[in-house]
């Protein structure tokens, strides 16, 4: 509820002009929330921009919908029946190169192509939801501006927060110290990953 509330402060006074045409993209939305029983059967849980084309959204149908971005089919839902899980999906996550993106579900985490929304591959760790996913980086020369590496960053209802290489898929860390679910975090300035639980 809260990503809907800022996606609509962000937006209540936006107008996108193109051509002669003015659309205004605050009665679009509202049209649109007007619908949302027909977008998703339950909550949303999670709003993405995926590269300023389309507006995924995901819910506890267990579906994660696209929504065209581009002014003259604002929010239009496109058809694509595939991208599910067998659980509610709780989380999204961009990709650092915008090449992929990334889905969270109950213990797993699915990866899709940004192109074609073609699943790449499935990854299992935690024993829960998937609360929050954000990719975080790792500077791997202290005497190199610039070169980092990049890792998936994912935190659960089983009050972990686990690390992930982007390149083998493996778990580097499982970060121990939450006593119940995880709800956010965000990478803090130095390297520090702040995070906040239940």
């Amino acid at each position: 509820p809260s990503k809907i509330a800022k996606l609509l402060n962000d937006i209540q006074n936006m107008k996108i002009e193109t051509f002669d045409c003015h659309i205004n993209v605050k009665t679009s939305i509202s049209n649109c929330l007007i619908e949302k029983q027909q977008a998703h059967n339950g909550y949303i849980f999670d709003l993405m921009n995926l590269n300023d084309k389309y507006l995924l959204s995901a819910g506890e149908d267990r579906k994660i919908k696209v929504w065209s971005l581009d002014p003259m089919n604002l929010f239009t839902p496109l058809e694509i029946n595939d991208l599910q899980h067998d659980s509610s999906v709780f989380s999204l996550c961009n990709d650092h190169n915008k090449l992929k993106f990334f889905s969270g579900s109950y213990a797993e985490i699915k990866i899709w192509s940004s192109d074609d929304f073609n699943l790449i591959n499935t990854i299992y760790g935690h024993k829960s939801y998937i609360t929050h996913m954000e990719i975080i980086q790792k500077k791997i020369d202290n005497y190199v501006d610039n070169v980092y590496k990049y890792f998936l960053c994912s935190g659960s209802d089983d009050g972990t927060v686990k690390i992930w290489d982007l390149i083998s898929l493996n778990c580097v860390c499982t970060l121990e110290g939450h006593t119940d679910k995880i709800n956010y975090f965000i990478q803090g300035d130095k390297g520090f990953l702040i995070s906040c639980s239940s």
